[in-house]
């Protein structure tokens, strides 16, 4: 349900900014579903296929996330800025996950968050520059 919750909230916001000269960066959160990162890394990049008896065995990346559409036309979203849920209460850190075509250089603003990225069949993650960002503006701790 969370990973067809993000992917809807992608595609349905893609045709409001499809119109901008430059990829936008989209924030989503899905309320009353609190969501793992983990969920935004497979409803946009894909998932990992595992083998096995004990499904120890990694055998192949399958890009079938939003993001992973092939063309070679720039994306309409340089990526999105992931919230777990937002909330008055401190929930934990956003994270920007980068779309793998978009060539631009992003803002140093966004140098602060963790940045995921998908770079062959391998999600690299960018650790934020600045920790506990949104604690720091105010948000109740839990």
């Amino acid at each position: 349900m969370r990973l067809a919750g993000i992917r809807k909230a992608v595609r349905r916001k893609r045709s409001q900014v499809r119109a901008e000269r430059n990829p936008v960066i989209l924030a989503v959160c899905l309320d009353g579903s609190p969501a793992r990162m983990e969920d935004f890394e497979l409803a946009l990049f894909g998932h990992h296929t595992r083998v096995g008896a004990d499904r120890s065995k990694e055998v192949c990346f399958s890009a079938d996330g939003v993001f992973a559409r092939l063309g070679a036309e720039a994306p309409t979203y340089a990526g999105v800025l992931a919230f777990k849920n937002v909330d008055f209460r401190y929930q934990g850190e956003p994270v920007l996950f980068a779309h793998p075509r978009f060539q631009g250089a992003l803002p140093e603003t966004f140098g602060i968050l963790e940045v995921r990225e998908l770079v062959g069949s391998s999600i690299v993650t960018s650790c934020s520059a600045r920790q506990e960002v949104l604690r720091k503006l105010g948000f109740i701790e839990r």
